[in-house]
């Protein structure tokens, strides 16, 4: 895969740090698939939001161990890299905020793109929902733009 290739190339696979980030990035590139079920959604991107993030956190303790006093912070980089990359992806965010039934496919339109296309008729047109799904994406970008880079 990708990372691999770039985390062999750089030489990245002996340090801790770095060899950490090169695998969370083989997990970015895993296919990702929202359940597309209002209850779920959120329940779901949560959990990959939160759960890598504080496993990051978790092993970056254990491995650094106490030998410093900025040991803690330190700690911190990788599980804010997996959350960069979670909000610049956007699908993550437009999943946990879709509030509609339906099945994860590619966007006509958009490629790379994919959206939770209803299953059944609801108040608004599939076009809404669509363009609904798609600011999801853009804001969680924005929203990484004013939280992080600020």
């Amino acid at each position: 895969s990708d990372a691999t290739i770039f985390c062999q190339r750089r030489g990245l696979i002996g340090f801790d740090r770095k060899a950490f980030l090169c695998k969370s990035m083989k997990l970015v590139e895993l296919e990702f698939e929202c359940p597309c079920h209002p209850t779920w959604n959120g329940v779901f991107s949560s959990a990959f939001f939160f759960i890598p993030a504080g496993m990051a956190f978790t092993l970056m303790l254990i491995i650094q161990g106490c030998r410093c006093e900025t040991f803690i912070l330190s700690s911190f980089v990788p599980a804010i890299v997996w959350l960069i990359l979670l909000f610049l992806d956007g699908r993550y965010f437009a999943c946990a905020m879709t509030d509609w039934e339906g099945r994860f496919v590619q966007l006509d339109k958009a490629a790379p793109q994919k959206w939770c296309e209803p299953f059944s008729k609801v108040n608004v047109t599939k076009e809404e929902l669509m363009l609904r799904s798609q600011w999801h994406v853009v804001t969680s970008q924005v929203s990484f733009i004013f939280f992080f880079v600020d």
